[in-house]
């Protein structure tokens, strides 16, 4: 399974990624915002961080 780091501060539009990509065969690391995002890629090593 695909590990993805979803970075988004607004609950509005990551919530619902983090609920959909699940059932797609995703792993889903979420955080909200920069320092935290980098510590996450260095921690889970993520096959993709999708930027919007």
């Amino acid at each position: 399974m695909a590990t993805v780091l979803l970075v988004e501060d607004d609950e509005r539009l990551g919530e619902p990624l983090v609920r959909v990509l699940p059932a797609e065969h995703f792993d889903v690391v979420h955080v909200a915002v920069g320092i935290p995002a980098l510590q996450a890629a260095n921690e889970t090593r993520p096959d993709l961080a999708p930027s919007v």
